[in-house]
């Protein structure tokens, strides 16, 4: 997940504040299954941000109050 900031002079910069590390699995069709970020959706507050991480089978919560250093606060098994 990246942060991204338009500068006045007309420049972006991106900068990946979440990442999820793959898992070394068995019986896939690869040895290492990468994380993958679906169903993403904000608090109404915007203080927490929430992802499916469907491949590994789990659902995430993040405190994006400081947006550049995102808190990992809950993480439940589906």
């Amino acid at each position: 997940m990246y942060v991204t900031t338009l500068f006045q002079d007309g420049n972006w910069d991106a900068e990946c504040v979440i990442e999820v590390p793959s898992k070394t699995v068995e019986g896939w069709a690869l040895p290492e299954m990468p994380g993958l970020i679906t169903d993403i959706i904000l608090s109404l507050d915007d203080r927490f941000l929430y992802f499916s991480n469907w491949l590994h089978g789990d659902i995430r919560q993040y405190d994006i109050t400081d947006r550049r250093k995102p808190k990992l606060v809950g993480q439940v098994a589906c």
